[in-house]
């Protein structure tokens, strides 16, 4: 916490920071059980992952600073281990200790081309999502966003897209806007020749998002370029 503590005493004009820590657990209800990941976060969360609540409240500082066994859920993990029922309220386990619910998110499913999951993507909660365009898929990262946030900044994203990229990319993308994307066709989910001997075109990123999104650029039988 002591670089959290840091960057809060500058008082920059933002959100935050929201350490966070987590791994995957099995969650035991008094009618059910699952497993899902689970991650520690703080009040600030909410807000830099812009989830919302369907009910009950999010963790307070007070929770967190007297270590208080209450989580919240999930929607769709709460309909998991609760059914129709109300969930805030009651207990479950985790890791042989008892949590007492305080509440539940809405669904959150889709934000830019990535995504906190809030429950829409599976009981993956916290965990950040990436909608690939070579499997039209959402496929989990398994991190958070704050560790999300650090893997970008350490250089990985050159391997992380080395099968979307072309010669000459960068010169393609060097004039766009930041509302702008590039549009490959035949999309590279589909079979065909290589990324740079399709179509190329520059497109508002919204249309972008809402063709993918959308399930028009998803063959029957998708399967990436070799």
């Amino acid at each position: 916490m002591t670089d959290v503590a840091a960057i809060s005493a500058l008082k920059l004009p933002i959100t935050g920071p929201s350490p966070t820590f987590g791994g995957s657990g099995q969650i035991v209800a008094p009618s059910a059980d699952t497993s899902a990941t689970i991650t520690g976060v703080t009040p600030s969360y909410l807000m830099i992952s812009n989830l919302t609540l369907s009910s009950g409240t999010f963790i307070t500082d007070d929770q967190v600073a007297g270590a208080d066994g209450v989580v919240v859920l999930g929607n769709t993990l709460a309909k998991t281990l609760f059914g129709s029922g109300a969930a805030v309220g009651q207990n479950l386990r985790v890791a042989g200790r008892t949590l007492r619910v305080i509440g539940v998110l809405n669904l959150k499913g889709s934000s830019g081309f990535g995504s906190v999951n809030g429950g829409a993507l599976g009981s993956q909660m916290g965990a950040v999502f990436y909608f690939a365009p070579d499997s039209c898929q959402w496929e989990c990262l398994d991190f958070g966003y704050s560790q999300f946030i650090g893997w970008s900044l350490q250089g990985e994203l050159a391997k992380f897209y080395e099968s979307l990229r072309w010669p000459g990319w960068e010169d393609e993308i060097a004039t766009l806007e930041g509302d702008q994307a590039i549009f490959i066709f035949p999309f590279p989910s589909t079979k065909g020749p290589p990324l740079e001997q399709r179509h190329h075109g520059v497109v508002p990123i919204a249309e972008m998002f809402g063709l993918y999104i959308s399930g028009d650029a998803a063959p029957e039988n998708p399967s990436s370029n070799s």
